[in-house]
């Protein structure tokens, strides 16, 4: 039983001769080639998130060792992850606090507690007297 490239290569081979029949082929692989890698990056790509956490945390934690026991660990990372989210989030809902808020779950309130704190005054709108 042929595979499905076999029976592509003798169509090739009858229809083109010899020497054509091996460059579509050698074509063919490096086709693949590159659909294997193209294929292989979309799939770390979309490695899920929590996936990325794990290993960043574990990673962390395994440059720091043992040296610190008092790591007060959960707030570093909250906010490690809090300040470039709610940048980001800003930037993408071109700085409309409400609309960054209903992305983000929060309160608007909420919102611009947490902008002033990250940011001072960077994303704080205030009214012309």
């Amino acid at each position: 039983m042929f595979t499905l490239f076999e029976i592509f290569a003798i169509i090739c081979h009858m229809m083109f001769g010899k020497f054509v029949a091996e460059y579509i082929c050698n074509q063919f692989f490096v086709l693949e080639k590159i659909m294997n890698a193209v294929t292989q990056a979309v799939q770390q790509q979309n490695e899920g998130l929590t996936q990325q956490v794990i290993g960043a945390v574990k990673g962390y934690l395994t440059s720091v060792g043992s040296k610190d026991a008092n790591l007060n660990l959960y707030q570093l990372i909250v906010e490690e992850v809090e300040a470039p989210l709610f940048r980001t989030v800003m930037e993408m809902t071109r700085y409309n606090q409400s609309k960054a808020a209903r992305v983000l779950g929060v309160s608007r309130g909420t919102l611009r507690t947490k902008l002033k704190r990250y940011f001072d005054d960077e994303f704080i709108g205030t009214r012309g007297l």
